[in-house]
């Protein structure tokens, strides 16, 4: 199948955006007021000159007109008024059979231009050129007509028969979008669809992407399997696709810009072995006990446990995890074992449950410090959270993917004499990776939990578990500056650095200016992949593969505490619909 690369992720650079919010801009015999916070019209500019604003709206993936989008134009200020957001100028219309629209009678303000269509999302959401304006535009005398660009939205449909080739009524089909996200690969959105009468399922207006899909004869059943007339037991199997790799992570399928694709499921049967054991701790009654696999799925034969503390379950062979869940005038328990079944039955199968409180989470404080041999440059030594933002925790999941865990509380405090200071951070039974956003030139040197090292090791929080203070040495980092060419002539770019080394920084691109100059700050001293694009990329910096081509294409700098020196980079142009691929 042909390689599609994923969505990048929509990061808006705020200065920039702010950078032309302005209602104040010199026209001819327009005079404006200009306020902190939302800017008013003053009468001058309303009573002043009127501009035509016209454009098109077409398909960024071929150029094609789009007929029937709906068009707004959003003045960026409010009427001299109370100064609410229903006093914004605001105007709709439809483009033509051509995709031309046309505003008559605008005042020179700035506007957002926006168009709208079923089955599109806009052209920016997808790929962020640095020199995007994402619609915000300028009314004057010299507008030149506006092209909006929408990205047209995927599919992804198919069928589910058995192993004779009949399709499949009432199965279940789900898709999870696998993306990004400061430079962990996270699943990012869940769907989830019954096959209907012909046993066919169809994802409407997917975004491009990564996704896999998994088709399961039903979900969190309760019955009997079948039996064969030789008395074994039988069941439909969960399907992957694409299938499992036999890696950590999942195998992704990747789904292009307006790309349809089909992917049909035939489920087979397999010999089934009985596992059963016992429940203790959570009163006279189990509410439920479900089975899940290493791909979430649910879809496996369990009794209905409605006699106490037993439960019975039909599993084929493989390594499964048992919870079970009960509520009652004492609140709620809960309990998990894992269990792996290897070609005979299982009994025996002991799940204790514990008390669970709703939302229960585990407070952990966090002590920061700051390197006596190198602090943070500019930080007065009493001050030892200069530099800290905040932590993030990234909590790792089954199939090897993460997802963005809480941040710390930024409510703590400077004890008084001490070079310390205090936050805490509440977690989710899991396991945890830590990492800070870029902050002012300081880096986190060490994270650590006792004799845990949280740089180059997870830590693992679970009710009723002690876990020492998580313990942040703040260092002075490494910053570097220098210019983004085009042609050999500056422009605006976004800049990559990536650690050769286990660093603990949240990852994101860095846009440089209209002069192509741009500084990175916050860098852990050590070797560093620099490269500059013209499209705003998602990565997953942890994936060697993914880094691999940009390697090949960018410089390597081994970078030292404090200012280093200047570089160059040439902008590398990114095509049309690869901004992420692997």
């Amino acid at each position: 199948m042909r390689r599609i690369p994923r969505a990048i992720s929509w990061v808006v650079d705020v200065a920039a955006a702010a950078s032309v919010l302005l209602c104040a801009q010199e026209v001819p015999r327009v005079k404006a007021e200009s306020f902190s916070g939302p800017c008013r019209l003053s009468a001058d500019i309303l009573n002043g000159p009127r501009y035509r604003v016209t454009g098109q709206v077409v398909n960024g993936l071929n150029g094609n007109a789009i007929a029937g989008a709906k068009v707004e134009l959003v003045g960026l200020c409010v009427l001299a008024g109370d100064g609410t957001s229903r006093e914004q100028l605001h105007a709709e219309t439809v483009s033509d059979r051509d995709g031309k629209f046309v505003f008559e009678n605008q005042p020179a303000i700035s506007v957002s231009l926006s168009a709208t269509q079923d089955g599109y999302i806009p052209l920016w959401a997808v790929r962020q050129l640095a020199d995007d304006p994402n619609g915000i535009r300028q009314i004057g005398p010299e507008g030149a007509p506006v092209t909006l660009q929408l990205a047209p939205l995927g599919s992804i449909s198919g069928t589910v028969r058995n192993e004779r080739g009949e399709l499949l009524r009432e199965a279940w089909v789900t898709i999870r979008r696998v993306r990004p996200w400061a430079g962990w690969s996270t699943l990012d959105s869940f769907n989830a669809v019954q096959t209907g009468a012909d046993g066919s399922y169809r994802f409407i207006d997917l975004w491009p992407g990564r996704y896999f899909l998994l088709a399961e004869p039903w979900k969190g059943r309760a019955s009997e399997p079948y039996c064969d007339a030789r008395g074994l037991a039988f069941g439909y199997l969960p399907q992957l696709y694409p299938a499992a790799s036999g890696s950590e992570r999942t195998t992704t399928l990747p789904l292009g810009m307006g790309e349809q694709l089909t992917v049909d499921f035939q489920l087979q049967r397999a010999h089934l072995h009985h596992v059963s054991g016992t429940v203790a701790g959570g009163g006279q009654l189990v509410g439920s006990v479900q089975v899940f696999d290493a791909n979430g799925s649910d879809a496996y034969i369990t009794s209905d446990p409605s006699l106490c503390c037993h439960f019975d379950a039909w599993l084929p062979d493989g390594s499964f995890r048992i919870d079970a869940l009960f509520g009652g005038a004492d609140g709620w328990f809960r309990g998990s074992a894992p269990v792996k079944v290897a070609g005979t039955d299982l009994n025996g199968v002991a799940l204790s449950l514990t008390r669970s409180e709703a939302n229960q989470s585990n407070k952990l404080a966090i002590e920061i410090s700051a390197s006596d041999a190198a602090p943070p440059q500019g930080c007065p030594k009493e001050f030892a959270g200069c530099g800290f933002w905040y932590l993030t925790a990234i909590r790792a999941l089954p199939n090897g993917y993460s997802e963005a865990g809480p941040q710390s509380t930024q409510s703590g405090a400077l004890q008084r004499d001490s070079h310390v200071r205090f936050e805490s951070i509440d977690l989710p039974d899991g396991t945890y990776y830590f990492a800070m956003p870029p902050s002012t030139n300081a880096y986190a040197a060490s994270i650590s939990s006792g004799e845990t090292d949280l740089v180059h090791n997870p830590l693992r929080v679970a009710a009723g578990q002690r876990n020492e203070p998580i313990l942040i040495v703040l260092a002075e980092g490494a910053e570097i500056e220098g210019v983004t060419t085009c042609a050999g002539r500056p422009c605006k770019a976004w800049v990559n650095a990536i650690s050769d080394e286990p660093a603990p920084r949240l990852w994101q691109p860095e846009r440089s200016g209209v002069d192509g100059k741009f500084l990175l700050q916050g860098l852990m001293p050590a070797s560093y992949l620099l490269f500059a694009t013209d499209a705003m990329l998602s990565l997953d910096i942890h994936d060697e593969q993914e880094i691999a081509p940009w390697r090949a294409q960018g410089v390597t700098l081994k970078m030292h505490a404090g200012k280093n020196d200047p570089v160059n980079l040439g902008v590398i142009q990114v095509p049309l619909g690869e901004e992420a691929r692997r």
